[in-house]
């Protein structure tokens, strides 16, 4: 090995735990958002996929839930 790469690992070896936290949240943050975003994109295609007459029936039934 080369002196070079020695002192990169001795200095910046015991990061590397804290690294792979880091970048592990970073990930995980990542995916939830993705995630949360097409779940919402689902669901409104969902929502707008039905006939209007329905969508406003439903928005009322749940209008009337949602205040209990």
């Amino acid at each position: 090995m080369d002196n070079g790469v020695i002192f990169y690992l001795l200095l910046f070896g015991p990061l590397l735990p804290v690294v792979i936290a880091v970048a592990g949240g970073i990930l995980f943050a990542l995916g939830a958002a993705v995630h949360a975003l097409i779940g919402g994109a689902v669901s409104s295609f969902v929502e707008y996929s039905r006939p209007r007459r329905e969508r406003a029936y439903v928005k009322k039934h749940q209008r009337g839930i949602s205040h209990l």
